[in-house]
């Protein structure tokens, strides 16, 4: 009876962490989309991923070539995106109520995914410290911080999200399979805990991060820490759960197309089993030998299989590298860094600090520090390495954090699972530490639930500054494309370009992703042709690629946040007055001052290729003269030509506005339109031939 009951609480319990989980995030998306006052529309790569799961509602898979995406040539979907989530997204969906919009429900869904890491993260700090207080209080931590909500709304779509519900659950699976040893449940949670990290892999490339931190810490325990009965059990346990991650290397497009069985973290895990292989019962000096001897191999794996695995993530190496040459503070002067340095040092790769990481961890920090120090203590009276794991997970993290802010995603995990120890131990005991523990607790867990539940609106998308401006601005581009140019190749930067597929259905020809070097390489080529070069250098590069329509920000000139803007990327902070930048501004801010009625529009020959069509407070929407343009236009004034010779005045001018249609500062279909005026004027009257 009192197991039965155990179990109910135990049910109830998770799932009331789940409807907080749930109910935090719905919290502060209502908040964005109230001061929005309409449906928010999916921004950046997010967008492109909600078109993705539309594609799948629409036609029940996805295409193996999408050509709408880095137009003209497109790409192949399974290699270029880590697919999979779109499915879950739409079975989902299709359970919830029709009256809903397919965004809303699509939102809805990817809450209710990412918060099924909740009651994993629970279990897997119960399991660990043989703990439901531990596992409750982490799992409640992991449901209320800022640290993990802000980014986990439903507002945008992200990959990590869908992956770490598995990364959590690989953990839990992990402890569980090592504590059974032996039998049939060894076999079963081994081989579900190497699916989940398989899972997991396959949708987010940086649980590769968590991966080798994990491999890491087996491989300690098996070569210095753990007896031979016990290395064994590890090593069975890992054999199986490599051979799952072996297998999605070698079988998943996306994977195999950025190198995963050569990354580090395959390199490590191949280590580990060597290690394994190495260290069973021999004599001791061999042991000995071999311990020192295998690090020294996984070190040499790692040069061998850098030089390939640089070829996809080289840049993020370039980045790391870059701040720790300047003291993790990002030079205002661009000469400094490299292209791919500049445009990664931005959010959500930018550099914490102390003031961020007091917004983002409030209470849990301090709790952490006295977690550790607890942990520390106890675990000097016991021999269970894996009850230090998310120590070992935290510092390194933590490290890591302050170089790039997104690993705060890992490092809110390891300090929720850090107080759930905590929280074991204070349990554990009856005297006053055991109440000192729990007010000290519940003051910092109220502190979390404040910071996260006060004032919503501030943590989403774009805080509380300006949302309904910002999100306007979006959907009146992207209605503007629809309603005039559908389906013309626009050329945007990546910020907006996401938006215009999506909701425009317009082919783009720059990408937000940058896990390639074709991409980061048109992006780079873009950005310097525009800044540094002429007007017809820029329209020739468009025209490579097709491109009819370009859309212009004049961000791109704000004198705030210099070091988030193209200009900067490319080195060009102070663009030459010829550049095709310069230009595209200066005939942005004329044409804001016409519409406010307070100048004169510019001269027809300002700008020769690029022709101002429309624009808001955030974009403007130039079309592009084309060499084909040009073509017809001549073609076009040919035939104006002619009819003015035999007095057709009205089909010369006809065939004029033609050619002004294509090329808007074509001489001479202009020099027909005022002959004809100057005929019609005279008293002369149209002759047909």
């Amino acid at each position: 009876m009192q197991t039965k009951l155990s179990i109910w609480l135990t049910v109830t319990g998770l799932v009331a962490l789940f409807l907080i989980g749930v109910g935090m995030r719905r919290n502060i998306y209502h908040a964005q989309e109230r001061m929005a006052g309409f449906e928010m529309p999916f921004t950046l790569e997010s967008a492109l991923q909600f078109r993705m799961t539309r594609m799948v509602e629409e036609d029940g898979t996805l295409p193996k070539i999408d050509g709408s995406v880095e137009y003209p040539l497109g790409v192949d979907m399974r290699k270029t995106y880590s697919v999979g989530a779109e499915q879950a997204y739409v079975l989902l969906a299709r359970l919830m109520p029709d009256a809903w919009s397919f965004a809303e429900r699509v939102r809805w869904a990817a809450v209710l995914i990412f918060c099924l890491g909740i009651p994993a993260i629970a279990c897997y700090a119960g399991i660990l410290f043989r703990s439901k207080p531990a596992g409750f209080v982490a799992g409640f931590i992991y449901a209320v911080s800022i640290a993990s909500v802000q980014r986990s709304t439903g507002q945008e779509l992200s990959r990590e999200n869908f992956a770490l519900p598995f990364l959590l659950a690989f953990f839990a699976l992990d402890v569980l399979a090592e504590r059974e040893a032996t039998g049939r449940r060894f076999w079963i949670y081994s081989g579900l805990s190497g699916l989940c990290i398989a899972l997991a892999m396959m949708h987010w490339d940086m649980i590769q991060y968590m991966l080798g931190l994990w491999v890491i810490l087996q491989y300690v325990q098996i070569t210095w820490l753990a007896r031979p009965e016990r290395a064994q059990v590890v090593m069975r346990k890992v054999s199986v759960q490599a051979l799952c991650l072996f297998f999605v290397g070698a079988t998943n497009p996306y994977l195999g197309t950025h190198g995963f069985l050569l990354s580090p973290a395959m390199g490590l895990v191949a280590g580990l089993l060597l290690a394994g292989w190495l260290v069973r019962p021999r004599p001791r000096v061999y042991v000995l030998a071999l311990r020192r001897g295998v690090p020294l191999l996984i070190v040499l794996g790692f040069v061998l299989v850098g030089a390939h695995y640089n070829e996809t993530y080289g840049h993020f190496g370039e980045l790391l590298k870059a701040k720790i040459v300047h003291m993790n503070i990002k030079p205002q002067d661009p000469e400094l860094l490299s292209f791919n340095q500049r445009i990664l040092w931005t959010p959500s790769l930018h550099s914490a600090n102390w003031q961020l990481t007091k917004q983002t961890f409030p209470g849990i920090l301090w709790l952490t520090g006295i977690g550790v120090v607890v942990l520390v203590i106890s675990h000097s009276r016991k021999s269970d390495f894996t009850l230090l794991h998310p120590i070992v997970y935290c510092f390194v993290c933590l490290a890591t954090y302050f170089l790039f802010f997104r690993f705060n995603v890992f490092l809110i995990i390891a300090m929720a699972v850090i107080i759930g120890g905590w929280t074991a131990i204070a349990c554990s005991s009856q005297d006053w530490k055991f109440l000192i523990s729990v007010v000290v607790l519940l003051i910092g867990l109220g502190v979390e639930v404040y910071n996260t539940g006060v004032n919503p609106g501030r943590w989403g998308r774009f805080g509380n500054f300006k949302v309904k401006e910002r999100y306007t601005f979006i959907n009146e581009l992207t209605e503007w494309f629809k309603k005039h140019a559908p389906e013309e190749p626009v050329l945007a930067n990546f910020g907006i370009s996401g938006p215009i597929l999506a909701y425009a259905g317009c082919p783009i020809i720059l990408h937000p992703k940058f896990e390639g070097r074709e991409i980061r390489a048109r992006v780079e080529s873009y950005g310097e042709t525009l800044f540094k070069g002429s007007e017809e250098d820029f329209k020739h590069w468009a025209d490579q690629y097709g491109a009819r329509y370009l859309v212009f920000s004049p961000g791109e000139f704000y004198e705030k946040q210099i070091d988030q803007q193209m200009r900067y990327m490319v080195n060009a902070i102070n663009p030459s007055p010829e550049s095709a930048a310069f230009k595209l501004h200066k005939k942005t801010i004329e044409e804001f001052l016409v519409a406010k009625g307070m100048e004169r529009e510019l001269p027809r020959d300002f700008l020769r290729y690029f022709k101002y069509e429309w624009g808001n407070g955030k974009y403007s929407v130039f079309r592009i003269v084309t060499e084909e343009d040009q073509d017809m236009a001549k073609q076009h004034v040919a035939l104006a030509r002619t009819h003015l010779q035999h007095g057709d005045l009205d089909r010369a001018r006809r065939r004029a506005l033609s050619a002004i249609q294509h090329d808007f500062l074509d001489s001479e279909a202009y020099w027909v339109l005022e002959k004809v005026q100057a005929l019609q004027n005279a008293g002369v009257r149209s002759e047909l031939p």
